[in-house]
């Protein structure tokens, strides 16, 4: 089983590392951030994408290393981890399945339609029906 910590009541979105939005040419400017396909973390554009940051923000034991070109927080292993480390909120106590709070998160973050501050005001909604307030920062 997955070592349990407690999910932090506050996650920090860095909108200067983030990837969201379509990778696709015909994706509007304004609805995404970053190149490349969006991952937890890319360690070739240092980009990650929400769930990638809250991941790290989650579990003092996930390192950047662990998040590199995973999709989903149940990819998750740590070199101190004998099996899938647990994420609160983000995958389940054993560390194997994501949440359905992820998958509407990863769908927020990956729409090509919307802006970024509906992605934003968007993730901020999901988040607080579950408690956890979103601070942006690096805003332009």
């Amino acid at each position: 089983m997955a070592k349990k910590s407690k999910a932090p009541k506050t996650f920090t979105l860095d909108i200067s590392t983030w990837r969201c939005g379509g990778d696709g040419e015909g994706t509007p400017r304004e609805n995404k951030l970053g190149r490349n396909a969006t991952t937890l973390y890319d360690p070739i554009t240092g980009k990650m994408c929400c769930i990638g940051q809250f991941s790290l923000q989650s579990n003092p034991e996930i390192k950047k290393v662990d998040l590199a070109d995973k999709l989903f927080p149940e990819c998750v292993y740590t070199s101190k981890s004998n099996g899938p480390v647990h994420i609160p909120l983000l995958n389940d106590k054993y560390g194997i399945d994501s949440t359905k709070l992820v998958n509407r998160a990863t769908s927020i973050n990956d729409n090509e339609k919307t802006t970024i501050k509906q992605k934003i005001a968007s993730l901020r909604s999901i988040f607080g029906k579950k408690g956890v307030n979103i601070r942006v920062i690096n805003e332009k």
